[in-house]
């Protein structure tokens, strides 16, 4: 028997590599060392070709750098963050198209912001609306009045905001409807160009951008 044999025998009978002593993956067939690279089915003379597939398929992966940061992101961001992101983006974008593309001095404007400020106050109370019913239950003090005034509703679902996903995603494209309409279009002081006795009658403010 070869040298190489012995060393390959020795190896399966201890489970360690003869040359470095860490474990080989898969002692009782492959026998490979992925500390050093022995392979034992390679010294007993198997196929070549049929072992370095082995090999490949058995060795594990480098980490990347873009492999490391998704998985991090995948565990300690939770998948409602990016929702919040994408939506207030979104809106923020379609309130900036609509203040560029919208004549500055006409009734559409107006109704465009009006449109979007009332909708997205009406998203908001849906979300807080919702984070009551589920809140309510834990303190007494709260009534329906907390859905519209809702500082102390949001006392309760800050520190547990992974519990009011859904109210927090609401509120967020909510607020960024009414934001977005106010920065962006002009808000609801285009209406004042429509009250009676207005010196610039159906002249809508100009946007700020």
């Amino acid at each position: 028997m070869s040298s190489a044999n012995a060393l390959a025998h020795e190896t399966q009978a201890g489970e360690g590599c003869p040359r470095c002593g860490k474990p080989l993956t898969d002692a009782a067939g492959l026998g490979w060392c992925a500390a050093c690279g022995f392979c034992r089915s390679l010294e007993e003379g198997a196929p070549k070709e049929t072992l370095k597939a082995q090999v490949i398929a058995k060795a594990p992966s480098k980490p990347t750098v873009v492999s490391v940061a998704g998985e991090a992101i995948n565990r300690r961001i939770p998948i409602w963050v990016f929702i919040v992101v994408i939506e207030t983006a979104a809106m923020m974008c379609l309130c900036y198209y609509v203040g560029k593309h919208v004549p500055a001095h006409s009734l559409l404007r107006a109704l465009w912001t009006t449109i979007l400020i009332a909708s997205g106050l009406g998203v908001l109370f849906i979300g807080q609306f919702i984070a009551l019913i589920r809140v309510a239950p834990e303190d007494p003090r709260l009534t329906f009045k907390d859905a519209i005034l809702a500082t102390a509703l949001w006392g309760h679902i800050l520190p547990r905001v992974s519990r009011h996903q859904v109210t927090v995603c609401l509120a967020a494209l909510g607020l960024a409807a009414v934001l977005g309409a106010n920065i962006f279009i002009g808000g609801l002081t285009h209406w004042f160009n429509y009250l009676p006795g207005a010196k610039n009658k159906g002249a809508a403010v100009s946007s700020r951008f």
